[in-house]
Formats: C-alpha cells, structure tokens, sequence
C-alpha cells in the first residue's frame, strides 16, 4: 500500500500526485468521481473508465478483418484510373 499526500488550495482545489495520476490513467480534462459512505466517512475516488475515454472513439472504424493489402493496392489502382 502507496500513500500519497495532496494539499487543498484556498478554492477548495488540489492537484493529484503524479503516482497518483499515473495509476488511475487520469489525464487534464478527465473527471473524477468521489463517493462519499455516510456511515464509515470512506471516500472512493473513481477515475474515468475505458468506455468514457474510447466513447469518442467508437464505431469509427469498421469491424472485421477489412481489405488484404492486394486488395487495397487494387482499389487505388482503381481510382487512379489504372489499368493493371
């Protein structure tokens, strides 16, 4: 077990520690979710996860083994107006 101290600014903000960050693979602009357990006083922190960081990503490109590269040579050909 790592412990790792940060300090609360007069804005009620902190900066996470470097091994903290690097851990949860928490990047600028990524949020972070605290969970509050009213009976213990625990507090989880959660960082994003895979869905929320490919979200952006997903379905932009097509699914299956795609074009062998003879085929794709062949298609450019195509468009250039080749002739093989």
């Amino acid at each position: 077990m790592r412990k790792f101290r940060a300090k609360v600014t007069s804005k009620n903000q902190l900066t996470l520690p470097a091994g903290v960050s690097a851990f949860m693979h928490v990047r600028p602009g990524d949020e972070l979710t605290f969970t509050v357990d009213d009976e213990t006083g625990d507090v989880t922190v959660e960082g994003p996860n895979f869905a929320e960081r490919v979200g952006p990503w997903l379905g932009r490109w097509r699914e299956g083994p795609g074009r062998t590269p003879e085929e794709i040579d062949a298609w450019i050909r195509d468009l250039r107006g080749e002739r093989e």
